[in-house]
């Protein structure tokens, strides 16, 4: 689950299209100029009007660990066509960590003139944009309502925006792009500070598709150089021929780290509505997680585990929807706690135990509160 997040947080942090850089690199790689690249194909897609269907339309994929199975998050790319240009929006809920939109305009010849985030988790906002003007990117940023002074930071069109790729290159992928070009990977979230930009990293794009009996493969996307790359998988023909079906990370050989797999708007629908019991889950889980590390901290400063739920942080508002009841033993050398949903089915379906043991374990059925601070058979352990 957390690397998955991790990967889907780092797919949209490196969709950025603008670097900073205070001073000018010692050495810098060469790179094709990747904006104008998708640019161009996004007008080649118009112009043999296939942009609407692939792009413009609203997509929904599904992000999903296929180690573990549910939903980690929910994802929608859409766009629109003006006089001023093309428009491209990624929008993604992320289960338990809140939710993000990126946008993108490009200009009337294909460039890139804008991009945009707005991040909000758990009643927190931040907002970053981006606007180019001729060779200086002009950012400006504000959390909660308040914004920072704007800055002026180089701007370089040598860079592979990752979301973009991800959900956009292999449904351009025969519109006229070249078989193989590549970017310097840059993080959005750090757009306007020196750090932004990783010289060290490179995303390639491979439009030399395999075909397969379910469509077209491409090997899409190196990270770095010890990653492999990310598949992409195309409808090679039918109603949704030239559209992404699904993108599957496989940073580790033969394990799959997880996919996202588009879906219809009445699964998405129907994925939205469980999605408040599932954030109140994951939520939970990661709090239980934390306790972990905090009893043993207090294990270590004072020989014994800790029975002071102010002590180790447990507040209901950090749990939502959920009751933490802790037990420790009166040597304060074993501890539990367990987590009910405090409306069974609709604030939660799992129950969920951990242990001086560690780990966290769930079960569909009430776990009891030992006096042994021990586990019932029957649990499982959620990674």
């Amino acid at each position: 689950m957390t690397r998955l997040l991790a990967t889907l947080a780092l797919t949209l942090a490196l969709a950025a299209s603008a670097a900073a850089q205070e001073g000018s690199p010692k050495q810098t790689p060469k790179h094709e100029p990747a904006l104008d690249l998708i640019g161009a194909a996004l007008l080649e897609a118009d112009k043999n009007q296939v942009l609407q269907a692939r792009l413009l339309d609203e997509q929904i994929f599904k992000a999903v660990d296929t180690r573990k199975g549910p939903l980690q998050a929910l994802l929608r790319v859409r766009g629109q066509k003006s006089a001023k240009g093309i428009s491209l929006e990624i929008h993604v809920t992320l289960s338990g960590m809140g939710e993000r939109t990126m946008r993108y305009d490009f200009d009337r010849v294909g460039a890139l003139t804008q991009v945009e985030l707005k991040a909000s988790t758990r009643g927190r906002e931040q907002r970053m944009s981006g606007k180019v003007e001729g060779e200086e990117l002009v950012v400006e940023v504000s959390r909660d309502g308040k914004a920072k002074p704007s800055k002026r930071v180089a701007w370089r069109r040598d860079v592979m925006p990752m979301a973009l790729g991800a959900f956009a290159l292999p449904s351009l992928a025969d519109q006229g792009p070249p078989k193989q070009f590549s970017g310097a990977a840059l993080r959005l979230e750090r757009m306007g500070s020196a750090s932004m930009i990783k010289e060290n990293k490179t995303i390639t794009f491979q439009a030399a598709g395999e075909v397969t009996k379910e469509g077209v493969r491409y090997r899409v996307y190196h990270l770095n150089s010890k990653s492999d790359p990310v598949e992409a998988l195309v409808y090679a023909e039918g109603e949704l021929a030239g559209r992404l079906h699904s993108m599957t990370f496989d940073y580790e050989k033969d394990q799959p780290d997880g996919s996202y797999v588009r879906i219809s708007a009445a699964e998405a629908k129907r994925l939205a509505a469980e999605a408040p019991i599932l954030n109140n889950e994951l939520i939970t889980h990661r709090e239980l997680r934390k306790l972990e590390w905090r009893q043993k901290s207090a294990l270590k400063r004072a020989g014994k585990y800790s029975d002071d739920p102010k002590e180790l942080g447990l507040d209901e508002d950090e749990t939502p929807g959920y009751l933490v009841l802790l037990r420790v033993s009166p040597e304060g050398k074993k501890w539990m706690a367990v987590a009910a949903p405090k409306e069974p089915g609709k604030t939660g379906k799992r129950y969920f135990a951990i242990t001086h043991e560690g780990g966290v374990f769930a079960s569909e059925k009430e776990i009891p509160l030992s006096d042994e601070c021990t586990l019932p058979e029957g649990l499982t352990k959620v990674p």
